[in-house]
């Protein structure tokens, strides 16, 4: 046990870091989030007409509406996507703690799946495992969003690229402590 949290630890450090990296220092995020001139115009008007916080579908289906008629009315016609709050709370401290700690959780589960093999997996094979892991999330949160709530590729490009680079950069980690002999 003592083996996997050291394995998770050591990877959540990579990510996390690697991370970092990807959205201060390198171009990955930089076309993420589209600007607008009209920003206080639009927030003025959401916090007018939204009484609470919370993910907004706009048009969405009226009480008593059918499906054929919202899809009717709606067909062909501007949409948008709104996760809204009242007011910005912008603590970076909490963000990054809860980001580390989420990674953590994900790169423990990883971490319990490879050393919990019964077979003597080469190191490619290892590192093919966490990739594949890798791309249960790409596929089933990513592309899923992609998929229903229209999620458009300048912010899914970056999100993209850290999924490949993060955990294939981790997954060298992940692959080469799960395959050593352990000391003690």
């Amino acid at each position: 046990m003592k083996r996997i949290f050291i394995s998770a630890i050591v990877a959540s450090i990579i990510f996390f870091a690697y991370q970092s990296l990807s959205w201060t220092l390198l171009p990955t995020h930089s076309n993420s989030v589209k600007y607008t001139n009209n920003q206080d115009t639009i927030l003025h008007t959401l916090n007018k007409n939204l009484s609470e916080d919370g993910f907004y579908y706009v048009p969405s289906q009226k009480n008593g509406e059918t499906m054929e008629e919202f899809n009717k009315n709606a067909e062909g016609k501007p949409f948008a996507i709104i996760n809204y709050h009242k007011s910005l709370t912008n603590n970076m401290a909490v963000g990054m703690t809860l980001g580390f700690i989420f990674n953590f959780m994900g790169l423990l589960m990883a971490s319990i799946i490879l050393f919990n093999l019964k077979t003597n997996l080469r190191f490619v094979s290892r590192w093919f495992l966490v990739m594949s892991i890798a791309s249960i999330i790409f596929f089933m949160s990513l592309m899923t969003s992609w998929n229903w709530w229209h999620t458009p590729s300048h912010f899914l490009k970056g999100e993209i690229f850290d999924i490949i680079i993060g955990w294939g950069i981790t997954g060298i980690w992940l692959a080469w402590y799960s395959g050593r002999k352990s000391i003690i």
